[in-house]
């Protein structure tokens, strides 16, 4: 009987060297895979399934061929595509962070496969994770593009862990508009208290926000040129807490 009709499947195209040829099995007649064209290795020749692995840049040509007895034999072919790599995968930009902050990560370019390491972000198959590491990191992202190709770019998140404060040891608050109020200054800093007293153990100021300083008043009441205590808790981003005690100049012309 003439043989069944050759039915190849249809044209592939991958982005490795190893892919599956899937062949209708004939029902009357046996197939044999060929190469005619490029360079590659068939697995199992007779087998309608097989796998193969591709030799020749861009791709190879293939032939199913399906025979019985002496009738002409029916044969399809089909062609596999080798594509070169992807480099769809982005990242973003590199960025720098105060130790204790995070960051939004903007990765792109398919379909999200993952970020590498983990560490330090909200969600690892998510495009826009956020991201806080303790240390500086290398983010990995792989993601597949439209044409089942992998590729992976990377982001560097550098963690400034500088942690610095200043406090004033004195200050005018004569209103000519050079040293007025007293302010706390800091870099790397969570969160702090600063207490000021008088000689007599009184507190005169208090205050947890760096914008406001004390202007040298007490009650109303312009306090007197002098010796004060400070008393100072700072938290870090690190989450180092250092505690302070000093003295500070109130000086009036």
């Amino acid at each position: 009987e003439p043989p069944s009709v050759a039915a190849a499947g249809g044209d592939i195209q991958t982005c490795t060297q190893n892919t599956q040829l899937s062949a209708t099995s004939p029902q009357i007649g046996n197939g044999v895979w060929t190469v005619t064209q490029g360079n590659a290795a068939i697995s199992n020749p007779n087998n309608p399934n097989t796998s193969v692995t591709i030799l020749s840049p861009g791709g190879a040509s293939f032939s199913w061929q399906v025979t019985s007895g002496n009738c002409s034999p029916s044969s399809d072919d089909l062609n596999v595509v080798l594509l070169n790599g992807s480099d769809a995968a982005n990242a973003g930009e590199d960025v720098t962070i105060a130790i204790g902050d995070s960051t939004t990560l903007n990765g792109s370019g398919g379909t999200i496969n993952g970020w590498d390491p983990p560490r330090g972000l909200s969600c690892i198959d998510c495009p826009n994770p956020i991201a806080n590491p303790d240390t500086t990191t290398m983010y990995y992202l792989s993601v597949t593009d439209i044409n089942g190709c992998t590729s992976i770019d990377s982001v560097l998140i550098t963690v400034d862990e500088t942690k610095y404060w200043y406090l004033p040891n004195a200050f005018t608050p004569d209103a000519n508009g050079v040293n007025d109020v007293l302010y706390f200054y800091g870099i790397g800093v969570k969160e702090f208290i600063l207490q000021v007293f008088d000689r007599w153990g009184a507190k005169v100021f208090e205050t947890t926000d760096a914008k406001v300083g004390w202007d040298g008043n007490y009650k109303g009441k312009a306090a007197i040129s002098g010796v004060y205590a400070y008393q100072l808790t700072i938290t870090f981003k690190s989450t180092e807490v250092e505690q302070v005690k000093g003295n500070l100049n109130l000086i009036r012309n």
